[in-house]
């Protein structure tokens, strides 16, 4: 603007008095889960899979577009955790590319983290039901899930069922759509489950 004579040179270096260097998100790479958080309200957790992304990312719209993530999940996540399915498409599409959870092939044991978290069996139980529902084309919605394992003389508690449901999208084993589109296997759940059945 000085160089236009839009803005006076006299008046630039009497504001100018301590200025201040900030660099990039991509060079502060550290600060991208604070800075979501905050910019989600504290409200979720990011899956392991999900910080491993976003802190590899190069972030070229820097921290406007980290903002504008923020803003998209604070809109459209219904759940309490931030898994790569929580992102805009433009970032699954860059996560997919990059060719990560094409083969499955976990770096740590998934099956002990189940154990940990809920009972193994009842969580295969469940794998059992969506991969069922999603074969007959019906809803895997938590009422169908729940029904389904009704029939089969297997009881679960709604709020179990959710437990159950968040570790398995952390997992990124099933795709939990929103509303009551319900839940689809991906590929990795599918191969989980045929090497637990």
């Amino acid at each position: 603007m000085i160089k236009l004579g839009e803005f006076r040179k006299d008046l630039f270096y009497r504001l100018n008095v301590f200025s201040i260097e900030l660099p990039p998100l991509r060079e502060r790479i550290k600060d991208v889960i604070i800075l979501l958080n905050h910019f989600t309200n504290f409200n979720y957790n990011c899956s392991s899979t999900c910080e491993d992304f976003l802190t590899s990312y190069e972030w070229p719209g820097n921290i406007r577009e980290l903002d504008n993530v923020g803003n998209y999940i604070n809109t459209l996540e219904e759940n309490d955790d931030i898994t790569i399915k929580s992102l805009p498409s433009y970032l699954i599409n860059q996560h997919n590319k990059t060719g990560e959870n094409i083969n499955y092939k976990p770096d740590y044991d998934e099956s002990r983290i189940i154990r940990e978290k809920t009972d193994f069996s009842m969580f295969i139980s469940i794998l059992k039901v969506i991969n069922f529902l999603n074969s007959i084309e019906k809803t895997a919605g938590r009422k169908h899930i729940q029904e389904t394992l009704k029939s089969k003389t297997i009881e679960i508690q709604i709020h179990h069922l959710r437990k159950n449901l968040i570790l398995m999208s952390n997992l990124d084993f099933i795709i939990r759509k929103k509303g009551r589109n319900g839940s689809y296997l991906t590929k990795k759940g599918k191969v989980f489950l045929r090497e637990n059945d």
